[in-house]
């Protein structure tokens, strides 16, 4: 005997159809970057950081506040043949980052890519410099960290010095036969001085191996800075990127005078 039911099973449901043609991929917005801008973006941030690792990771510049005297010995300057100092010199833009003052090499024709100097474009004026390497004899207590109330009693330092420190420098080194070794009492009596001061009186020479001896430290310490890496060459992009401002000047001076990160680069 058959058996029958009284309900008919339903049928499953058809799947919804999709199409078989191929679908247009939406738009990408204009703001977001793909491919090979992407990882340029990338790049570019990473630079940008480096730049700024280099920025800060220098050794400290020789100043001196107002009524104040420092003594120190200098590490290179010597004499060419015809008795003029062998000087390491460059132009020097002094500007702001994120509100602080800052000293870069000026581009001067150009970067590497072609690219003109930024803060020359800004209406900046670059002096041009020369560099040195000296040991400050002030005594220096660490102040934060682990190694907080140290005493460090002599650092090397930068020593930049424009074309009339470099004239008073010159005549001590004619006098004395260069510069290396040569122990100076430094000082600024007045805001007119230069940072590293207006007045140069000579104290004594000595030979730096001599010198290490009575310091108590190696003759590797008293070696010239790596200028290479005290005095960097930024791109034109990397300067950019680490927002500059061009340093206020004139005659009337009463605000800042803001480097145009954005209409500089547009010009690059």
């Amino acid at each position: 005997m058959a058996i029958t039911f009284g309900k008919t099973l339903a049928k499953p449901a058809a799947k919804p159809s999709f199409g078989t043609g191929a679908q247009p991929a939406p738009a990408t917005p204009s703001w977001l970057k793909t491919g090979g801008d992407s990882h340029a973006a990338f790049a570019e941030q990473a630079a940008q950081q480096e730049a700024k690792k280099a920025m800060l990771d220098r050794a400290w510049r020789f100043r001196m506040q107002v009524n104040e005297e420092k003594r120190i010995t200098f590490l290179d300057g010597s004499l060419l043949a015809d008795g003029r100092l062998a000087l390491l010199s460059y132009f020097e833009h002094s500007v702001q980052v994120n509100g602080k003052w800052h000293n870069f090499v000026c581009l001067e024709a150009g970067d590497e890519n072609g690219d003109p100097c930024p803060l020359c474009m800004a209406g900046d004026q670059s002096t041009p410099v020369a560099a040195f390497t000296i040991l400050d004899h002030t005594p220096y207590t660490i102040q934060k960290g682990d190694k907080a109330g140290t005493v460090i009693p002599f650092q090397r330092k930068l020593l930049i010095a424009k074309a009339g420190s470099v004239k008073k420098l010159q005549m001590i080194a004619t006098k004395f036969g260069g510069l290396i070794g040569q122990t100076i009492d430094a000082s600024r009596l007045t805001d007119k001085d230069p940072a590293i001061g207006g007045n140069f009186i000579p104290v004594g020479k000595t030979e730096l191996p001599d010198l290490a001896v009575q310091l108590e430290t190696t003759p590797e310490d008293l070696q010239p800075l790596d200028y290479a890496k005290e005095l960097p060459r930024f791109t034109a992009k990397e300067l950019i990127g680490m927002g500059v401002s061009a340093a206020p000047k004139g005659p009337g001076y009463s605000g800042p005078s803001n480097f145009n990160a954005g209409a500089a680069a547009e010009a690059l």
